[in-house]
């Protein structure tokens, strides 16, 4: 039972309550009738200019990406590994998710924030068959430090400060 007022629940809490208002932020910039990935979207970069459409490739992820087996993340929709660029030699992120109506809205919502400075930028989307399943496989910077709901389980000082919490985002 997670009591917002506890001391051991205060980080995961506060861990919500900012999600929350991110994803209701997130919510905000999608039509009210969005319900899948459209072929093709347009969003604005923080000057304000359209940014250029995604258009999901259908071509092999493997033609301009090599993976690695390197998890560099779990989460509760899928697995993130390393990836190089072929022609740059770039070190990337490799987002898999599985295939759905839910993985679609997540991509689309961070496809749509992801030119602002404070989220992780998507490279590229591919729509392809990974592990025999059907996938959205979303290529992302790759983001050093590790996963920030770990660095706030494993603080032992509490909660972080406001001036802390901005030093890291």
């Amino acid at each position: 039972n997670l009591n917002p007022f506890h001391a051991t629940d205060y980080n995961v809490f506060s861990i919500f309550i900012l999600f929350y208002g991110f994803v209701s932020f997130l919510k905000s910039l999608l039509p009210s009738t969005s319900k899948s990935l459209p072929s093709t979207m347009s969003s604005f970069d923080k000057l304000g200019t359209a940014r250029s459409t995604l258009c999901p490739k259908s071509v092999s992820v493997l033609q301009d990406y090599s993976i690695t087996d390197t998890v560099l993340g779990l989460g509760i929709n899928g697995k993130v590994v390393e990836c190089f660029n072929r022609k740059t030699g770039m070190k990337y992120a490799l987002k898999v998710l599985r295939d759905s109506s839910k993985a679609r809205r997540e991509v689309e919502l961070h496809w749509r924030a992801s030119n602002c400075r404070h989220i992780v930028n998507i490279i590229d989307v591919y729509e392809n068959m990974y592990g025999g399943y059907k996938c959205l496989l979303v290529i992302m910077e790759c983001m050093e430090g590790g996963e920030l709901f770990q660095r706030i389980q494993d603080r032992a000082e509490g909660a972080y400060t406001e001036r802390e919490a901005a030093e890291i985002m």
